[in-house]
């Protein structure tokens, strides 16, 4: 009976205020667990945010790709056109080897790139490197079996004989500093002006007359000197052709 009354009055007190602390938990229990379950859903979210982001992040560098490979071959296909233009409309008696460019090599003594045809396709030191409608931009340096080494006009150890069609100055184009050259050897009676164009003058076997250089740019007269001299810009920045035409042996010989 004394055990009975003990439980009896227990659950009354459970009832009356024991109770109350146990549904305080209950309820603090219920609200970390709602809390928690609200966390883990977040980060599962988050996590499932992160692995989206970054099949969309390789999904942009493939377009990218993509875009900057066609983009590099519409280049090419257009400057390939213009070579093969300008033998044709001209009438050239050679024929415009084909080259890709596949390395360079710029510094403040060189100016050179490496090509994918050599002596197997014809080519041989000493040739014309074009671009475009016949515009000048190196000379073959040195062959390989499948690949050469092109010299840039801008290279300080290029010189090529050249000349301004009006008055029929000769002289020769020199590598200089940066981008430019030097047209050196004039006499200093001929005349020459500020945007004069300048060619090749046909005096080099590999290198046919006709072909554009440049542009004069400045022109430097020195009374003491018995040659005047003056600075070229080249119509184009070779640095920036992936193709280019190598001049090869004129027709029939």
């Amino acid at each position: 009976m004394g055990f009975v009354s003990f439980l009896v009055a227990g659950i009354l007190l459970l009832e009356g205020i024991g109770l109350r602390p146990i549904f305080f938990l209950q309820r603090s229990f219920a609200g970390m667990g709602a809390s928690f379950g609200r966390t883990i859903s977040y980060l599962r979210t988050y996590d499932e945010f992160q692995k989206e982001l970054s099949v969309l992040r390789e999904r942009v560098a493939s377009l990218s790709l993509t875009t900057l490979d066609a983009e590099r071959l519409r280049r090419e296909n257009d400057e390939l056109r213009s070579l093969l233009s300008f033998t044709r409309e001209e009438g050239a008696p050679y024929a415009i080897i084909p080259a890709q460019v596949i390395a360079r090599s710029f510094d403040g003594a060189r100016a050179e790139f490496v090509i994918n045809k050599g002596t197997f396709d014809g080519l041989s030191e000493g040739s014309a490197v074009v671009v475009e409608d016949g515009i000048l931009v190196g000379t073959i340096e040195r062959t390989r079996t499948h690949l050469s080494i092109v010299r840039l006009l801008t290279d300080h150890r290029s010189r090529i004989a050249s000349k301004i069609l009006e008055p029929g100055t000769i002289g020769v184009s020199e590598g200089a500093k940066g981008s430019l050259l030097e047209f050196g050897f004039i006499p200093q009676q001929v005349e020459i002006q500020v945007d004069d164009l300048v060619f090749t003058s046909g005096l080099e076997s590999n290198i046919p007359e006709g072909l554009v250089i440049g542009f004069i740019t400045v022109v430097s007269t020195d009374d003491t000197q018995p040659f005047q001299r003056a600075t070229i810009e080249p119509l184009v920045d070779a640095r920036l052709y992936q193709t280019v035409g190598v001049i090869g042996r004129p027709s029939g010989l």
